[in-house]
């Protein structure tokens, strides 16, 4: 993955102050941090009075501020709340009670001792709130909220991600923080269930630890030390029924296997993996692959004539939240040829704003890095964070492919055997036998060949005019989507009131795809005023449609294989599913 560090959360009390105070030479080391592209963030229990009044300018030497344990943030001076404070009854029970209150935006915090005495009085009233232990005190907050939700709203605001963060903490309210974060990191006077999840933990204590992170190899550290497991991609099971998982950290992966094996199921899946881990990913499809993945709700597939540029990307991926499938089948080839030639310094340049795509599924790798290829040399040995999937691995030029970490080796259905044979090597170690999960979304193969091809006769749409004179044919279905889209309204709301189009998508097979043309081409819908632009909704239905026509494996009959059975569909063999 892409292990460039972007951001740096720290909590306060602990962490950055020693006795109540924060020494100087500790903001130097933010304000260095800063200077160097690094996004700081200050996550603390305290409230924004607390800070103003205790540490005046402190908040100038942060990019965002999260106060009130993860309940308010605060980016470019302006605040917001993240959560509903906590009910004003139990705040008066307590001070009935006799219990000496801090008081924040949100929260209540009091002595630990009172713990039991705050549970009978949560449970009087009724209230969903939650207690959090903090060196002592006992903190009462707002249903899920912790630093760890504070942290991934600070950095959604600043356009970063989990996975380009460290934290750093000492108590048992950083917790959540320090597991979120891509790396976490306890001082050493930090609590023992705190050192027991930090990656790394400090020689030194408090400010004085934070100093010396930040003023020695920060980012040596920061790519070294992400040792935990938390972040494994899990792809299948071995023989033994032990998980079979990738590291994330792993520096490359490369699928191989012979056509129609299995490799772009895989890489669907480990896609699948990497999206429910919230990383970015950047699909560059070079056969219509993995549209499928269009179903994940955190994926954007871009299949027209223009791939995205580097702004649309950007705004996807950063502040959208979503990662891209970068369909380039149905784009002419000098426009894919160039666009893959400068794809590399397009990530490059993504990566060096945010550290996103985490990772990049570069399919038919051989194609484009092996001799002559429009990315010939453009990588190095310090790229990180490729999926290359080929059939062709050898074509790979080992001085230009960077070090790869990972290898799943697709080998198609052995004889008698119901799912293919596929192995998962990490490193130098062995290569071991695996069957894959099952796919979250469905998986369909070269999709945009099958509907491009041309049709038996028997299956071409002829659409003609009030007199009955030919307009136009559509020999495929892709041909019959471009035309809805080009041909006079007049013609196509003809066909339309004749039942013609609902007629002709019922003889392609796909029962989704009938079901959702019908609503679309409902004659009432169809005046003879109507909008012009009706056809185009009608070809955007179908195409988005066809996809999943496809991956359940019903496609018209074309004249190169006049009917297809389900059996020899064109599909890749799911390694692992029967």
């Amino acid at each position: 993955m892409s292990r460039r560090l972007h951001a740096l959360a720290v909590d306060l009390d602990g962490t950055l102050t020693h006795n109540g105070l924060i020494a100087p030479a500790t903001l130097d080391a933010l304000r260095q941090i800063r200077g160097e592209g690094v996004a700081t963030i200050l996550v603390t229990g305290r409230s924004r009075e607390d800070l103003g009044r205790y540490f005046p300018r402190l908040t100038e030497h942060f990019d965002a501020v999260v106060t009130d344990n993860g309940c308010v943030l605060a980016v470019g001076g302006v605040s917001q709340y993240l959560a509903e404070p906590v009910d004003e009854r139990l705040r008066w029970a307590m001070v009935g009670a006799g219990i000496e209150l801090e008081v924040g935006d949100c929260l209540l915090s009091c002595d630990g001792a009172h713990r039991h005495l705050v549970v009978e009085l949560i449970e009087h009233f009724g209230l969903d709130a939650q207690l959090l232990l903090n060196r002592g005190r006992l903190m009462v907050l707002p249903a899920g909220v912790t630093k760890a939700t504070g942290l991934l709203a600070a950095l959604h605001r600043l356009g970063l991600s989990r996975h380009n963060a460290m934290a750093v903490g000492d108590a048992e309210n950083d917790l959540a923080m320090l597991t979120t974060a891509q790396m976490g990191v306890a001082v050493a006077n930090a609590a023992p269930s705190v050192k027991a999840v930090a990656d790394l933990v400090l020689e030194a204590p408090d400010g004085e630890g934070v100093r010396r992170l930040l003023t020695q190899d920060w980012q040596g550290t920061w790519a070294a030390r992400q040792k935990h497991t938390r972040d494994d991609l899990t792809i299948g099971r071995f023989e033994d029924g032990e998980a079979a998982c990738v590291p994330a950290t792993t520096p490359n992966i490369l699928i191989s296997g012979e056509s129609g094996s299995g490799k772009s199921y895989l890489a669907g899946l480990l896609v699948e993996a990497l999206s429910a881990l919230d990383f970015r990913v950047l699909v560059v499809d070079i056969e219509g692959d993995y549209l499928g993945l269009r179903h994940l709700p955190d994926v954007v597939v871009f299949s027209g004539h223009e791939p995205p540029d580097e702004l649309v990307l950007e705004s996807i991926m950063r502040w959208g939240g979503q990662s891209v499938v970068v369909d380039l089948s149905v784009v002419d080839r000098a426009v894919a040829a160039a666009y893959l030639a400068r794809l590399p310094g397009l990530i490059a340049s993504l990566r060096e704003l945010s550290g996103m795509p985490h990772w990049v599924i570069l399919d038919e790798a051989h194609s484009s890095l092996g001799s002559g290829g429009t990315m010939e040399g453009a990588l190095g040995s310090a790229d990180e964070g490729f999926v290359f999937v080929t059939y062709r691995p050898g074509d790979l030029p080992r001085a230009d492919v960077p070090l790869v970490g990972a290898v799943i080796s697709v080998h198609g259905v052995p004889p008698g055997a119901d799912h293919s044979d596929a192995t998962l090597r990490l490193g130098d170690g062995p290569a071991r036998t695996f069957v894959a999960d099952p796919r979250q979304t469905s998986h369909a193969r070269h999709w945009h060949k099958y509907t491009a091809l041309p049709m038996t006769a028997s299956h071409w749409f002829t659409f003609t005019d009030a007199d009955g004179r030919e307009v136009a044919v559509a020999h495929s279905v892709a041909e019959f989507a471009h035309l809805l889209r080009e041909l006079p309204y007049a013609v196509v709301r003809r066909h339309v009131h004749r039942g013609d189009v609902s007629r002709w998508i019922a003889d392609l097979g796909s029962r989704e795809l009938e079901v959702a043309v019908r609503e679309v081409a409902d004659p009432p819908r169809w005046p003879a005023d109507g909008d012009p632009e009706s056809g185009a909704g009608l070809a955007d239905t179908i195409s988005s449609r066809l996809v999943d026509g496809l991956i359940d494996r019903r496609s018209p009959p074309t004249a190169d294989a006049p009917d297809r059975t389900p059996s020899d569909a064109p599909d890749d063999a799911a390694p692992g599913i029967s």
